[in-house]
């Protein structure tokens, strides 16, 4: 993994330089992948390519206890994963179309019904 430096700024402290992951970038490797999408979810695939540096900023630490094993994955980053994309998709996604220029709007409005997640055919209840 590179470190990118950054410094670091705290009220009553001088500024320290430490390494800190530029998590944010990860994602970009997974826009070649839309093309040869099939069935996996882009945003499982996004969400899980930085959740195992999201330790980091919980903590408030460049050191990792867990988040980059093997015993991380099913402790730390499976669930984190789960829940940040049930956040995106039932909490974010529909603000962040609703407030897109109208353009916008129009063009990703049949996004927001979609979830990533291969959903049961709803049946009827008698």
């Amino acid at each position: 993994m590179k470190w990118k430096k950054a410094t670091v700024k705290a009220e009553g402290l001088c500024n320290t330089s430490v390494p800190m992951p530029f998590t944010f970038a990860h994602p970009a490797l997974i826009i070649p992948l839309k093309k040869i999408r099939g069935g996996l979810s882009l945003t499982a695939l996004a969400v899980g390519s930085m959740v195992p540096d999201f330790e980091n900023f919980f903590n408030m630490q460049e050191t990792e206890v867990t988040s980059h094993q093997l015993s991380g994955f099913f402790l730390f980053d499976l669930p984190v994963g789960l829940f940040a994309c049930f956040l995106f998709h039932n909490l974010l996604k529909h603000g962040f179309v609703e407030n897109l220029p109208r353009f916008y709007q129009r063009r990703f409005s049949h996004l927001v019904s979609l979830t990533g997640i291969p959903m049961p055919p709803k049946t009827r209840s008698l």
